[in-house]
């Protein structure tokens, strides 16, 4: 389902009002339910690091340089990069895992010697950058993986970035969450959108999340 078709959804299930043309509709409730609808997207995305959120980039290091931040990774806020999973191709041709290390081996490391060469280690500093050791003394390929930010939902052909069978749970999400808010008569509407979101839930978990062989964890 794409966006305008969630929160139609959202409308027949809630029987809040009749079904909208557009998510800018002038009724209240379809506007209403637009916005129930984007934040129950939200939510689910950031419940876990799913495996529709997971992606891979590359980055050329600068000669003499140590600090990254996301932006250079061409990267926004609210991504989680996985620090088991980068990897520096030196001027051989070889590729080699960076080791994930902690930010203050780093410095201790750096106290003793500022080398330079292909960069062996990689931390994540306190302000979110990332750190690598030795300092690159060339222009090096790095490779990483890391688990996308959570992306809103903004114009009625947006359609969310995981299977069509799920995208029920985003309905019942907005649903809990609505009738959690408006409390009194809503009760039974609350009960029946846990007991389903649950249910959707329960397959996400099954199928969308990585197995713990493979990707490794976030810096945070």
């Amino acid at each position: 389902m794409n966006y305008l078709q969630l929160v139609n959804d959202f409308l027949l299930e809630s029987s809040l009002g009749d079904t909208v043309g557009s998510i800018t509709t002038d009724s209240f409730e379809g506007r209403k339910s637009a916005l129930w609808i984007k934040d129950a997207w939200v939510e689910i995305q950031r419940a876990r690091l799913w495996k529709f959120r997971w992606a891979e980039g590359s980055f050329l290091t600068t000669v003499d340089k140590s600090n990254y931040t996301l932006a250079d990774l061409t990267l926004t806020e609210g991504v989680s990069l996985i620090n088991t999973e980068f990897y520096v191709t030196g001027a051989s041709g070889i590729k080699t895992k960076l080791v994930p290390s902690f930010y203050t081996v780093i410095k201790s490391k750096k106290r003793v010697s500022e080398a330079a060469g292909l960069p062996r280690y990689i931390s994540e500093k306190p302000n979110g950058e990332i750190e690598l050791y030795p300092k690159p003394s060339g222009e090096y390929t790095v490779d990483y993986e890391y688990y996308k930010a959570p992306v809103v939902l903004a114009i009625a052909a947006d359609v969310p970035a995981f299977p069509s069978e799920y995208h029920k749970a985003i309905t019942w999400k907005a649903l809990e969450n609505y009738a959690r808010e408006e409390g009194g008569e809503w009760k039974g509407l609350y009960q029946t959108a846990i007991r389903n979101y649950n249910a959707v839930y329960r397959q996400l978990i099954n199928t969308q999340l990585p197995s713990v062989t493979k990707g490794g964890a976030p810096f945070a």
